[in-house]
C-alpha cells in the first residue's frame, strides 16, 4: 500500500501544465465550443483526451527532470514512466465523460466562483465513476513505473476523485479567463499551460497542508 502523504511541486506542476496546455490546444483544433452537440462533445472529448495523453506523455517519459514525485512516510517515490497508450485511452474516456456531464451544466457557469465549484463537482463525479469501474471491474493495469519498477495497481482510493476535483477547481477559472483572449493554437496552449501551473500550485499547497489527512492510496 502506497499513501501519497506529500506531493512534490516541480514535476507535478509542469506535468499538469503540459497536460492542460495540450488539452486546450486539441480542443481548439477539434473545434470545441459551447454550441457543440452532445455527440460532438463526446467525440471531441475522447479524441482530444487521447491526443493530449500521447503528446504530453511523450514528453514526460523522455525528459528526466519532468517527473512526478511524492512522499510516503518520508520516503521519496518517483513516477519514472507512464504507459502512453493505456493512459491516453483512460484520459480520452475521462474527457469524454467530463464533456458529457458539462453539456448539461454549462448554463450554470454564471461567474468564476460557480465555474470553480462546477469544476470540482463535475470532475469529482467523473473520476469517481472511473475509479469505481477500475476498482470493481478492471483492476491491475500496468500503467506506472515507480522507483524504476513497473507497478500493478489493484485498487485506487476513491478520495482520489476529490483531489483531482480540487485541482480542476483551482485551474478552471484561470483557464476560462485566459482562453477568452486566445486566437491561435499557440495562444490556447499557453493559456492551458499557465492555468495548469497556477491552479496546480494552489492545489498542491492545499493538499500538502489539509487534504494529506485523507491521502491518495494505491494498493499494489
Amino acid at each position: 500500500m502506497i499513501k501519497i502523504q506529500k506531493l512534490n511541486f516541480i514535476g507535478l506542476v509542469l506535468t499538469v501544465a503540459i497536460f492542460e496546455g495540450f488539452a486546450l490546444l486539441f480542443m481548439a483544433l477539434f473545434g470545441y465550443s459551447d454550441n457543440n452537440s452532445l455527440l460532438d462533445r463526446i467525440l471531441i472529448g475522447f479524441n482530444g483526451g487521447f491526443a493530449t495523453g500521447i503528446a504530453a506523455l511523450s514528453l514526460y517519459n523522455n525528459i528526466k527532470w519532468l517527473k512526478i514525485k511524492f512522499y510516503d512516510k518520508g520516503k521519496l517515490f518517483t513516477i519514472d514512466k507512464i504507459s502512453v497508450i493505456k493512459f491516453s485511452i483512460i484520459n480520452g474516456i475521462f474527457l469524454m465523460l467530463l464533456f458529457f456531464i458539462e453539456f448539461f451544466t454549462n448554463r450554470l457557469r454564471i461567474n468564476f466562483i460557480y465555474i470553480a465549484i462546477l469544476g470540482l463537482i463535475v470532475t469529482f463525479f467523473t473520476i469517481f465513476l472511473l475509479l469505481l469501474t477500475y476498482n470493481l471491474v478492471v483492476k491491475e493495469i500496468n500503467i506506472f513505473w515507480i522507483n524504476k519498477k513497473q507497478i500493478k495497481i489493484k485498487h485506487i482510493s476513491l478520495s482520489t476523485a476529490l483531489i483531482v476535483g480540487l485541482f480542476e477547481m483551482f485551474i478552471l477559472p484561470f483557464l476560462v479567463f485566459l482562453m477568452g483572449n486566445a486566437v491561435t493554437l499557440l495562444d490556447y496552449f499557453i493559456s492551458g499551460f499557465i492555468s495548469g501551473m497556477i491552479g496546480s500550485i494552489i492545489a498542491i499547497i492545499t493538499y500538502n497542508f489539509i487534504f494529506y489527512k485523507i491521502p491518495i492510496k494505491l494498493e499494489t
